[in-house]
This record gives C-alpha cells, structure tokens and sequence, in this order.
C-alpha cells in the first residue's frame, strides 16, 4: 500500500472512530432515557434510532459495495476482524443495513407491514419487557424497546444491541490502539 492508500485508510478509521462515539453518545442518551425525567419514550427511540444509522455506517465502510471491497479488506485487517464475527461486523449480518433502510424509508415499510394485516393492536414506542402487552401474540410492534434484554424491536423486527455495542467498543479500542501506535512511531 503507498503512502496515500495509507493516508485514505487513517481517515476512514477516523470516520470509523467518529461513528462508535455516536454509538456512545447514543447509548449514553438511551439509558439516560429510561431513568425518571430522562425524556421517556421520545428519548429512548431518538436514541435508538441514532445509534442504528452509526452502526449502518461504521458497517457501509467496513463493508462497502464490491466496487470498493479492497478498502473494505483493508480496513477490516487493519482492525483485525474476524469474519466469523457472531454480532454486526460480519459480511454475513445486514442487520443494521436492514434497520438504518427500514428507518430511513420508514413510509414504505410501514405502509407494506402495515397492508399484511399487522394491524390488530399496534403498539407503538412503548419500553419495558416485551409480555408488557396483555396479549402479547396479538400485538404488532410498530416500534419497541425491552429493556430487560436491551432489544428494539421495530415493524415486529427484533434487533439485540448489547453484541454490537460490545463489538463497537472493542473495535474503538483497536483504533485508539493503531493512533497511539503511530503516534509513539512518529517522528517530530
């Protein structure tokens, strides 16, 4: 690799380290959300909803269309992931791709979710354990968040966040790592 791949590299993981501190920050604002006069529901799903488009995006550059893949590659052994990953960062997971599109065309997804006959009890942002709902098999789940198994569940999708957020932060770790690396190698 030359010295401007190298430099293109350090900016996408400059990107990448950007977007798993909005992972915090949103994580941050989402527990904050479920303690008294933390905001409610409107909190939480802002929260969550943050947090999904930062892990679609830190996935676009680890995981990029195949006319960029070499990037992808690059980044990916950089940071050294593994691709047998068993949360978000692997080839084989779309789950935050899935959820970012299913929030950013949301009229779409609903409209479709909403015409297969899911439309009985809807329950709408509600927070707390998912058997919250009295018939919970007859309800549909417009959006969602169990906070006993840190879940949000959105058009009757569940999406289980405490893998990503682990695998978020050991991947900011590995970033700092590689700074604090070129940084001591530096010359001045």
């Amino acid at each position: 690799m030359n010295i401007m791949d190298e430099r293109m590299i350090d900016s996408f993981l400059g990107e990448i380290k950007r977007q798993c501190e909005y992972v915090f920050m949103s994580v941050g604002i989402l527990n904050s959300s479920l303690t008294p006069n933390g905001g409610g529901a409107n909190a939480t799903f802002y929260a969550l909803e943050n947090l999904i488009s930062s892990l679609a995006n830190i996935s676009k550059i680890l995981y990029p269309t195949e006319k960029y893949e070499e990037r992808g590659e690059a980044l990916r052994d950089k940071l050294e992931i593994k691709e047998d990953s068993e949360a978000f960062y692997s080839q084989k997971s779309e789950t935050a791709r899935k959820f970012r599109d299913i929030l950013e065309r949301y009229d779409e997804y609903f409209e479709e979710w909403y015409k297969e006959g899911r439309n009985n009890i809807i329950a709408v942002c509600n927070v707390g354990p998912r058997n919250n709902i009295i018939d919970e098999k007859a309800a549909s789940y417009l959006r969602h968040y169990d906070n006993t198994k840190a879940s949000f569940i959105f058009l009757d999708e569940e999406y289980s966040i405490l893998p990503i957020i682990k695998e978020t932060d050991e991947i900011y770790n590995k970033i700092l790592n590689i700074e604090k690396e070129k940084f001591k190698n530096s010359s001045f």
